[in-house]
């Protein structure tokens, strides 16, 4: 069973929220790396590998985050 996680966005006028959507078997399969890259500077929720779901999976996760 998968463990439910909710986006509780601190209200913020100026904060831009940015997620990175990756297809990892892109640009001669060095996608991945960018996968694991943007993970490793970002926060791993921030990032979505689209052979998983495609784009849905992280922009539902945000829909209800302001200034996405």
């Amino acid at each position: 069973s998968r463990q439910v996680f909710a986006i509780k966005p601190i209200p913020s006028s100026t904060s831009k929220p940015l997620l990175v959507f990756i297809n990892p078997k892109s640009g001669g399969n060095q996608g991945s790396k960018l996968l694991r890259s943007f993970q490793w500077l970002l926060n791993p929720r921030q990032v979505f590998d689209l052979t998983e779901g495609g784009p849905s999976v992280g922009l539902d996760l945000y829909k209800r985050v302001p200034n996405l």
